[in-house]
């Protein structure tokens, strides 16, 4: 073993080294066919040639149902705790109080909506509540997404944070101090608009191990369609199909929960309910998610004074779909709350529909 590959080598070279050494091994094991044949030693072939096809990976641990009980019901309850909470207590109570590491979700909605402001709460949330984050941003800078969380720790608008300097350091301290556990590291990263690929997002996880010694238990990616894609592909949604499969496969790779975004089709932008058939660039996105919530407005709601948005889980392997939830959105200062939809309904944030009125139909007459 040369080095530690899970804290030094980056996991390109991985990709590039480990198929040439598993060629280099399935030929060595081929030339030495004839000599396993002539020794009658097929198992010992088998095993061999196993062996050789399986460099660099490590074999699961073999588990069985019936006695594996007890440990299941400890493992249940360890990865409950583990869950890295969305910072909307309405949607964690869907979904078995957060997001569990390894799990890949994203919100959808279209252009203008705020997923990228739902998406800052939902990171600096966990990094209050002791979750150690990083937050890549493809569109807005650093700086701004920061001034994003000045606003809502402090409860200052974001167009007063720069005549209002002591005011922003000491909500900020106050928020630090007052939250309920040890606030954890949140980093915030800027790379520009299709600059960096998921190989290069896992340099970024890789790089925080090694210089700042951390682990991390929730990654937001800001958003999923700016990436630059990996491979080469004719169509431009098998692109994305399989870069969000990798992006699963990272979430995985490294035990983190992750969030990223997506936009609604055209078809979807003045719907009450937006669904996974109105996700935009292939449906194929929906298929590696764990969760999918989607984002929509209505134009009514859009000129109401509350200018509720509503959130639906559209996919979930971790609890029930179809479930609404409203969100009360403070844009100014960067702060949102959900509600259920009996809470909504009573505090008459729920704009309903009119129905327009059928005319009457007339009945058929006699001669």
């Amino acid at each position: 073993e040369v080095w530690d590959w899970d804290q030094y080598s980056p996991p390109y070279v991985k990709d590039k080294l480990y198929p040439s050494v598993t060629a280099h091994n399935i030929l060595k094991v081929a030339r030495q066919i004839e000599e396993y044949v002539d020794e009658g030693d097929f198992d010992g072939l088998v095993k061999a040639m196993s062996t050789a096809r399986s460099t660099g990976t490590e074999e699961p641990e073999l588990t069985e149902y019936w006695m594996d009980t007890d440990e299941r019901i400890k493992r249940r309850g360890v990865r409950t705790v583990q869950n890295v909470p969305t910072g909307f207590p309405v949607l964690d109570g869907f979904i078995n109080g957060g997001l569990p590491r390894g799990c890949l979700a994203m919100v959808q909605g279209h252009s203008g909506l705020g997923k990228s402001a739902i998406m800052t709460q939902i990171a600096r949330k966990a990094s209050l509540a002791g979750y150690t984050t990083a937050y890549l941003t493809l569109e807005l800078d650093s700086d701004a997404v920061m001034d994003r969380y000045d606003s809502a720790l402090s409860n200052i608008a974001l167009q007063n944070l720069v005549h209002k300097p002591k005011e922003v350091r000491k909500g900020v301290k106050e928020a630090y101090v007052s939250s309920t556990g040890t606030p954890a590291p949140l980093y915030v990263q800027y790379y520009p608009t299709k600059s960096i690929s998921l190989s290069q997002v896992a340099d970024y996880v890789d790089r925080l191990r090694q210089e700042k010694g951390v682990t991390l238990d929730l990654l937001v990616v800001d958003y999923f369609d700016l990436l630059k894609m990996e491979g080469v592909y004719t169509k431009k949604y098998e692109a994305l199909e399989e870069n969000c499969e990798m992006m699963r496969g990272l979430a995985g790779e490294y035990g983190m929960a992750l969030w990223t975004a997506t936009q609604t089709n055209r078809g979807g932008v003045n719907k009450e309910t937006v669904g996974m058939d109105d996700i935009a660039s292939g449906f194929g996105k929906v298929f590696p998610l764990d969760l999918l919530v989607t984002m929509s407005q209505t134009e009514a709601e859009k000129k109401n004074p509350t200018e509720v948005l509503r959130f639906t889980i559209a996919k979930s392997r971790l609890g029930p779909s179809d479930e609404t939830i409203y969100i009360a959105p403070n844009f100014a200062k960067m702060r949102f709350k959900d509600y259920s939809a009996e809470e909504a309904d009573r505090k008459n944030l729920i704009i309903k529909s009119k129905k327009k009125k059928q005319p009457k139909k007339l009945g058929s007459f006699g001669p």
